[in-house]
């Protein structure tokens, strides 16, 4: 006997087939089944966390260099450092970052979602035609120190400390004067030289004024020349079996514009430190250069 379906069960069957075609499609991950949930969502859910030992501090060193990009790694969701050879760094980037200065030091940090690299171009305030090209790589790793670097500071000859009275003349006024000689301190300090200026050692024909204190040697060892100003680096030292307390106005003659030591003004019996002595460079061409002594011309007695 020949049986047939009624209409409505026929219209119900093609219903749950048209039904059953236009449902979500079933996203996998590993074993397990997702209906409707994005696949970016899946993938966070699976994902494995890092291990311990990938997240511990990573540190790299790069020589600075005209033109070239460095690249490197940045760790998501953790505090990274870089370490520039500019007193006040400045950072352009259109990169979703956040961006942080202390002093020489930049801090970046990134979302720990972020995948795209991150593109950081670091300048100097008052010298943006010196700039870092950096591009970094989110990763999930430990804490990332840069140390940004310009080969051959101090000693021998640099490319990149050529004098460029342009770029000195920039540096000195991007800042109001007292400030510009703090910052030029802290340079010193820091071993780095400014913008612009020349590095080079002191000779027989520089005029370093005089630091005169009982107990205490000072000799010059490096000159420092920018545009309106000239630093003069000695080496301080306590001559003495008993600690001295430095007195920067011992240098305190016509033309100086700021003392200071480093690491600090108290020097334990034998021990040395830097002076730092700031002048106009003018004061250098005025009549206070070092002239032969009259008494050493032949003939005078």
């Amino acid at each position: 006997m020949r049986i047939r379906s009624p209409w409505w069960a026929t219209s119900l069957l093609a219903l749950a087939s048209s039904v059953t075609m236009a449902a979500t499609p079933v996203r996998t991950a590993g074993d397990a089944t997702f209906s409707g949930v994005p696949s970016s969502v899946v993938a966070g859910i699976r994902a494995t966390p890092p291990k311990a030992a990938d997240l511990q501090p990573k540190q790299y060193t790069f020589d600075v260099r005209p033109g070239a990009m460095l690249r490197s790694e940045l760790a998501r969701g953790f505090l990274n450092r870089i370490v520039t050879p500019f007193v006040s760094p400045i950072v352009k980037s259109i990169s979703p970052i956040k961006v942080q200065t202390a002093g020489s030091s930049i801090f970046v940090s990134v979302d720990p979602a972020q995948q795209e690299p991150v593109v950081l171009y670091v300048m100097d305030k008052g010298d943006e035609l010196d700039a870092v090209s950096l591009m970094l790589y989110p990763k999930d790793v430990g804490p990332v120190e840069i140390d940004l670097r310009r080969p051959g500071v101090p000693g021998g000859t640099n490319p990149a400390l050529r004098y460029d009275d342009s770029k000195a003349s920039s540096w000195e006024q991007s800042a109001p004067f007292a400030e510009t000689l703090t910052n030029l301190m802290r340079t010193l300090a820091q071993h780095k030289v400014p913008p612009g200026y020349d590095f080079r050692t002191y000779a027989a024909s520089d005029a370093m004024p005089p630091c005169e204190q009982a107990g205490l040697r000072v000799t010059p060892r490096q000159v420092i020349s920018g545009h309106d100003m000239v630093a003069f680096v000695g080496e301080l030292t306590n001559t003495t079996s008993t600690p001295i307390e430095f007195q920067e106005q011992t240098c305190g003659v016509r033309g100086v514009l700021a003392v200071a030591s480093w690491p600090g003004p108290l020097l334990q019996p034998h021990q040395s430190s830097e002076v730092y002595v700031v002048v106009r460079r003018a004061s250098l061409v005025d009549g206070t250069q070092v002239r032969p002594s009259a008494l050493s011309v032949e003939g005078v007695q």
